[in-house]
Order: structure tokens, then sequence, then C-alpha cells
């Protein structure tokens, strides 16, 4: 039955169904049938062949209008489908009873292997307004496939790195030639390994680069890999999303002490050309003392200038008697040996003989700055790079923060130079004088406040992300009155005139352990 005679019995049906009474039929005229257009949409799937790259194929269906009033085509639109195109223009129409518009949609394979697609055409038929139409044909032509097509560095740790290796597939039926690689990011996603092109690939046939993330802050960053080959599609894009996280939120607090501690190591040279120096450093002991004391007198001294690193004078502390003197002797005592000119080793060695039952035992203190004060005219001659040695020292303290080294060294040509001493200085905060400047004792108070400086600096246990670091003392924020060292992950106090007994607190973010 056509649709039209359809609706009309339908529609005449009702009508008499309802003039029926509780007891018999009543009769009633024939109803007026109401004229409505009525699309009819063929062939309902358009099947087209196999094509190559670069060929193309026309199929063409047809709409009509079967019902008994005018029809209005609105649109016929793509719903679906990269390899198929519409070419017939003018689809907004109105057909007329029996009237027909024929549509042409032309086939180019985008993709390998089979290609669907999905017309929908539009009308003001009361009941079918939207009529689709499948269409499907097959590519043989190369494709490829970027896998991972989307990838989250999820997890990353500031200022840690992560890499992503990306597997690029010909999964189509012809060799693709691959010819351009694009990257683009705002900085933190990089093209690590790239390939080297043109490069052509064979159906199944894979190759790979390799993409990098640099998580150097929280600030997101989108990265896009756009391939250029003889796919139809030509440029094939993969993207990557990278966004660093802080390994962890921290608070940690401190309380200023009343007597703060500090323990100084002097590491002298003992070879020839250093007697002077020697003589110089034990007169100007006494105004390095006088300085430390007008904040501490919780302070102690050992000199090391023997190959076993044990101090020549033992401990020396405020209490000692005759300090001045017993300090004189041990910067003087001695003679040039395999370390003499190797203080970082020769410090190191001392701070391992702090054990109980060792040499130097009890000197070391949990809470105390370590300031190692070298003086020589030679650069550091272990053979072992200074890093290593202060890697050895700090892992005698709850963190690097609490070590300090200063240095009196060859700055003036006098010697041989001070490789070794000022990268370690330099490191750790210490002072760096010049013992090529005959003066150089008048300027002794700048290694005590280096060893007060440090007594002002609360070392943190985790490394802290910088920028991230804020402080409270006594509850009340300071803002300013404080900096933040990265290299000795500390935060110290310019000048404030602590009096013991303080409540420092401190809230940072801190980086990611690093593989």
């Amino acid at each position: 039955m056509e649709p039209l005679m359809f609706r009309a019995t339908l529609f005449t049906a009702v009508l008499v169904l309802s003039g029926c009474s509780e007891f018999d039929l009543i009769s009633n005229p024939e109803p007026e049938v109401v004229p409505v257009p009525v699309i009819q949409v063929t062939p309902p799937q358009l099947l087209y062949g196999e094509l190559v790259g670069g060929d193309t194929e026309v199929q063409t269906f047809t709409i009509k209008n079967i019902g008994d009033m005018a029809l209005t085509v609105t649109d016929v639109t793509m719903a679906s489908g990269i390899s198929f195109e519409i070419l017939t223009e003018d689809l907004n129409v109105t057909l007329e009873p029996g009237s027909m518009k024929h549509v042409d949609v032309q086939f180019s394979p985008m993709a390998a292997n089979n290609n669907f697609g999905l017309v929908l055409v539009h009308s003001d038929d009361p009941v079918t307004a939207e009529v689709p139409v499948d269409l499907m044909g097959e590519g043989a032509v190369p494709e490829l496939a970027i896998s991972p097509n989307y990838y989250d560095f999820a997890n990353t740790f500031i200022p840690c790195g992560a890499e992503k290796e990306l597997i690029l597939t010909n999964i189509g039926r012809q060799d693709l030639v691959i010819t351009d690689l694009d990257y683009a990011s705002a900085g933190h996603l990089s093209l690590l390994a790239g390939l080297t092109l043109p490069l052509t690939l064979a159906p199944t046939e894979t190759a790979a680069v390799l993409v990098g993330f640099a998580a150097a802050d929280t600030a997101g960053d989108l990265g896009t890999l756009s391939v250029t080959s003889n796919d139809p599609r030509g440029i094939v894009e993969a993207e990557q999303w990278g966004e660093g996280q802080y390994a962890s939120q921290e608070s940690e607090t401190f309380e200023v002490p009343f007597e703060p501690p500090v323990d100084i190591i002097f590491a002298v040279d003992q070879s020839g050309s250093m007697d002077t120096e020697a003589s110089v450093l034990a007169s100007a002991f006494g105004n390095f003392i006088s300085t430390i004391n007008t904040v501490t007198t919780d302070w102690r001294v050992g000199v090391t200038t023997l190959y076993d690193g044990c101090f020549n004078s033992g401990i020396l502390e405020s209490t000692t008697p005759n300090y001045q003197s017993l300090f004189t002797n041990a910067v003087a005592e001695g003679e040039h040996h395999s370390r003499t000119e190797a203080l970082l080793e020769l410090s190191a060695v001392a701070v391992s003989q702090t054990g109980a039952g060792q040499c130097n035992a009890n000197f070391l203190r949990s809470d105390a700055l370590l300031h190692v004060i070298v003086v020589s005219d030679e650069p550091e001659q272990s053979g072992v790079g200074w890093g290593t040695w202060l890697a050895d020292m700090s892992s005698y303290k709850s963190n690097q923060g609490l070590l300090k080294v200063s240095a009196v060294i060859d700055q003036g040509f006098c010697g041989s130079g001070s490789g070794g001493y000022v990268d370690a200085a330099n490191f750790t905060g210490g002072e760096v004088l010049n013992i090529c400047d005959s003066a150089w004792s008048n300027q002794v108070d700048l290694l005590a406040n280096a060893s007060l400086a440090g007594i002002n600096s609360f070392g943190l246990g985790t490394q802290a992300a910088d920028g991230t670091v804020q402080v409270w003392v006594d509850g009340t924020e300071w803002t300013s009155g404080w900096t933040y060292d990265a290299g000795s992950n500390s935060v110290v106090f310019d000048d404030p005139n602590f009096e013991g007994g303080e409540v420092i607190d401190v809230d940072y973010s801190a980086l990611g352990d690093c593989p």
C-alpha cells in the first residue's frame, strides 16, 4: 500500500470508530482527505568501488515527492564522512507532487579500507522530516596512525622530566612517504628525537619519535606533533599534555635557641709557603672569637693539619682554659703530607672521626651549623671533585643547610690558584678571602659573621620550590627580612635580632626527587 493511501485509510478508520454509539453504528459522511507532502529517497545506500589515492567516483540518489502537496526540501547535508562530498548545488528546492531532484555525491578515499559516510535529507514531510542515505567506499591508499594519539604526562614532579615514545604506523594499503615533522608547544614539551626524512613506510611498517616534557613549573603545556605525508589527509596530528606538580606540601617548625650552637673546623695547609699565613691566622683568632661571642658562647673549634684529621689541640670551647694559645699551637703543628693541600678531603676525614670513641668524638652537634674554614695558597688537590667532599660532610647533618665552607685562598696569583675551594664556598654560601692580600686578617670578622649567619639559617627537611616558601615568626607572617637559599635549602634571616625562644613556622611546596 502506498504511504499516502495508508495515511488516508487510517484517518478514515479513526473517523468511523469515533462515530459509534453504545448500541449501534451511526452513519457519518465520508471524511475529507487532507493533502500532505510525502518524501521518498532512493536508493537508501550508495556503494562505491575500490579507489586509489587521487581517484574519484560519483553516484546519485533521488529525492521524490510522492504526496499530493508540494514538498519543500530545506537542505541536504553531510552528517559524517570526510571521504565524501555533495556536488549538487541549489538543494533548497520545492518539489511539486510527482517531481524529483537528483543529488550527486562524490567519493575520494581519505582512509584505507572501508570509508563510511552519511547524508541527511531535510524536508517538511510531516512524518519523516529527516531521511538518511548511507555511503560506503573502499580506499586503497596509505594511512598514518600515531599511537598514542593523545598522551598526558600525568604526575610529573617539578623539576623533573619525562619522555614518551610515539609510534607512527602505516595502516594503509600503499607505501606511506613521510616528508615533514613539526612540533609546537609553549616550551615545556619538545621533540627529542625525530626521523631522517623523507621516510617511506610500507604497509604495517612502523617508526618512532620521542617527545619530552620538562616540568619546570605548574603551568600546563599542550604540545602537537604534526606529520606531513602522502596520506590523503595531508597532515596528521597527535597531542601531548604536560603539567608539572609539586611532590608534596610541607610545614616545618623551628625554635630559636637561646645560645645557638656553632661547630667550626679550621683546616690549615702546612706546606712551607704557609708558615707566615699560619702565624697570621693565629694572631687573628682572638678577633674571630670576639665577634662570635657577641651572639653566642656555645661554639666549638677544632684545628686539623695532620693526615689523620684528628684535632691538634682537641676541641676548643669558650670554657677551655687558654684556648688562644692552644689555637696558636694547633695551626702551626705538623708538616707536609698527602692531604696537606687537599683540605676538603682533610676536613671530611676530621668529620668522619667525630663518632663515639674516635679522636674528635662529641664535636659535631645535630642542631649546630658546621662551618669549615680552609686556609691555603694552593688549589684543592685531592683529585676528587669538591662536590664529593661536601656530600660526604653533609651526610653527617640533618640537612645540607647546616654545612658551610669558607676559604682563605689564592685569588691574587701569589700561589697556584684556588680550584675547588671557591666552588665549595659559593655553593654553601660561605666567605672567600684573598690570602695574597697581606691585610686579609683584618677581614677575619667576615669569617665569624659567616658562622653567625648560619645560626640564623634554618635548613628544611625536603628540597623546597623557590617562590613557594612562606615564613611566620611567633604567628606573624614575615614577607621580608629573610631569603630562601636554594643551594643550602635554608630559610636565612637577614638580621632578626632573635633573643631566643621564638617559634618559626615555614610552609612550602616540595620538589620531586628526580630519577
